[in-house]
């Protein structure tokens, strides 16, 4: 079954992020979907999928590595 997850980022951007986890997951394999107002982004994948994502998004979304961009 397909699982649907969204996580507010701090301090990257979302669309950086997303083209991220497009090398983790591929299209084929699952959808994803950023808001750049709300500083949000939603996957939809099987359930095997959706833990590799917050994993990476937990490695770049630090405070300091981004200083400037909001």
């Amino acid at each position: 079954p397909l699982i649907t997850k969204t996580w507010t980022l701090r301090y990257i951007e979302p669309k950086d992020v997303s083209e991220r986890l497009e090398n983790i997951v591929p299209e084929e394999a699952g959808i994803i979907t950023f808001d750049e107002d709300t500083h949000q982004l939603s996957m939809t994948a099987i359930g095997s999928r959706i833990d590799e994502p917050l994993e990476a998004i937990a490695a770049v979304d630090l405070k300091g590595r981004h200083e400037g961009q909001y």
